[in-house]
């Protein structure tokens, strides 16, 4: 993908969170980028690892899991 097609789906993105009035859309969407932003685990230590996993293991206890129809539900995904 150029520079172009990216720059116009990011002012694309950035202005449908601006327009959002939904606190549970603009709070998945957080989650969302905040799971694309964990470093790649090469290279860390066990200790990291072990709280990567410890961290993974919370979001399920909680329910911070979504299965792959509800994304594709909620964001227009091929």
């Amino acid at each position: 993908m150029t520079t172009a097609p990216l720059d116009t789906i990011r002012t694309h993105i950035i202005s449908m969170i601006c327009h959002e009035t939904s606190e549970k859309v603009l709070n998945d969407v957080e989650l969302l980028l905040r799971a694309n932003h964990i470093p790649p685990m090469s290279g860390y230590s066990s200790e990291a690892l072990k709280n990567a996993v410890l961290r993974s293991e919370d979001d399920i206890r909680n329910g911070r899991t979504h299965t792959i129809e509800e994304v594709r539900k909620r964001f227009p995904i091929p």
